[in-house]
């Protein structure tokens, strides 16, 4: 119960300690989006059977197969992405994130060059906009057992995350042989994440004393650099298949900031706390590993059957931002490592290309997801596991289906990928209100995603 403002202050000081050592995550899972309409809806298992301009991400070896690709883009994209927190600060105090918008996808072009085509693409690779907050109101006695009498409560926090990632490419394959092609693509990525959160927590008692705690963070994080993939791709009347190899990230700027305020006032004791820290242009690092991608396409009469599986390297730990020692005018200095930790991750999956006549196919696809990060691989180490980070850590399931129909000089894409997700994680902050006698210290966070296709494929006309 709260009874004492001296155990309150103990309580404050925990929450500001929690706060400055925030764990966030800036890096997601590897088969969180696809690109290219049919690809999109075999939920990118196409490794070895990629047909459409998707190829300059999935196999470029295979745009050298396809027949006459000039140029291709996703029509429109619509997203609907729900995040719900369960138990997020005490028993039945929850938050949730509800979206929808329309989205880009990606754009591609083939043009020759002499006796050589040339591929052109520009993808949003990641996008991610998560807004959530709470505010308890004011709170006494008569809304719960927790609070004495006397005593007015009130708590509001907020998590914020954002994070877009844009990549144009430029592609190449040649063929071999009649059954054997290779290629090679690259992309100059434009990294920008950014978040933060920020936590109020006000108690009077009886107007004789006022405890006030505010505690913000903000964060960005900035990176331009290379990703390559070489690709081979193996075509034969009853099975193709294709081994992309996803070159490690090779990074050619980076920009950082880290602000944090954190306030405390104590009428009675006088025992304040006053913290301010601004930084810009920290050195910050971005790393992403050597991945292998291994598909096969198998016919089963006018039908195909897509085969996928996929393995990404680890990264052991390294400094993620150099961060200086926190500074106060009240408080010792601290110090934080942001530190991440990336493990090696296998993922499967399949699709199904079901013929239903030469104008009309439909497709159903699955494929695991699994996070390279585990919640306590925090990238600010102190393991309190605050807010978004752990949105960032759990395993994703992406289930997909759709139509294809396909015309003289186009073809059009119809279909929806949905994307869930959830786990339980420890939670650092409890507030003194909900449910009487709960000692459940765990939050729940759930992601589910829904993505609408409707997509245009032109093969009548080039650049």
């Amino acid at each position: 119960m709260i009874t004492e403002i001296p155990s309150l202050r103990r309580l404050l000081l925990l929450i500001l300690f929690q706060l400055t050592i925030l764990s966030m995550q800036a890096q997601r899972s590897y088969r969180y989006e696809n690109f290219g309409n049919r690809s999109v809806l075999l939920n990118g298992n196409v490794t070895g059977s990629v047909n459409d301009l998707g190829g300059v991400f999935y196999n470029p070896a295979r745009l050298a197969i396809i027949e006459n690709p000039k140029f291709s883009v996703e029509g429109r994209f619509y997203e609907r992405t729900e995040v719900n927190v369960n138990d997020f600060l005490g028993a039945g105090i929850n938050i949730e994130n509800k979206q929808f918008n329309a989205l880009p996808g990606l754009m591609a072009a083939a043009t020759s060059i002499g006796s050589e085509k040339i591929y052109f693409s520009f993808m949003l690779r990641n996008r991610i906009n998560i807004s959530s907050s709470f505010d308890s109101g004011i709170l006494d006695e008569n809304n719960t057992d927790n609070i004495a009498p006397g005593i007015l409560f009130n708590a509001d926090a907020a998590i914020d995350i954002n994070l877009r990632e844009e990549w144009f490419g430029l592609s190449w394959a040649k063929k071999i042989s009649d059954n054997f092609s290779v290629g090679i693509s690259t992309f100059l990525s434009f990294y920008n994440y950014s978040g933060g959160d920020s936590f109020d927590f006000i108690i009077s008692e009886n107007d004789q004393n006022l405890l006030q705690f505010n505690g913000d963070l903000k964060y960005t994080q900035a990176s331009t650099g290379l990703f390559g993939k070489v690709s081979a791709a193996w075509q034969q009347k009853h099975l193709s298949m294709g081994l992309t190899i996803d070159l490690p990230y090779i990074e050619l700027r980076d920009d950082s900031s880290f602000n944090s305020k954190d306030f405390f006032t104590d009428r009675v004791t006088n025992e304040d706390i006053f913290t301010i820290n601004q930084f810009s242009g920290l050195v910050a690092r971005r790393k992403v590993p050597l991945g292998i991608n291994f598909g096969a396409g198998i016919p089963i009469g006018k039908s195909t059957l897509h085969l996928n599986t996929d393995w990404h390297a680890g990264v052991g730990s390294y400094d993620r931002i150099e961060i200086p020692p926190l500074e106060s005018t009240t408080e010792p200095t601290t110090l934080i490592e942001a530190k991440e930790k990336l493990n090696p991750v296998w993922n499967i999956g399949a699709g199904a290309e079901i013929f239903i006549s030469e104008k009309i196919n439909t497709y159903l696809s699955f494929t695991t997801d699994h996070s390279p990060l585990n919640p306590e691989d925090t990238f600010l180490n102190g393991g309190n596991n605050f807010g978004e980070s752990n949105i960032l850590t759990l395993d994703y399931l992406h289930l997909g289906g759709g139509v294809g129909l396909t015309f003289k000089s186009f073809a059009i894409t119809l279909g929806a990928v949905n994307t869930s997700g959830s786990g339980d994680f420890e939670r650092s902050i409890t507030l003194p209100v909900g449910v009487d006698n709960f000692d459940d210290t765990d939050l729940n966070i759930k992601v589910d995603r829904w993505r609408f296709l409707v997509g245009f494929n032109f093969s009548g006309f080039g650049l």
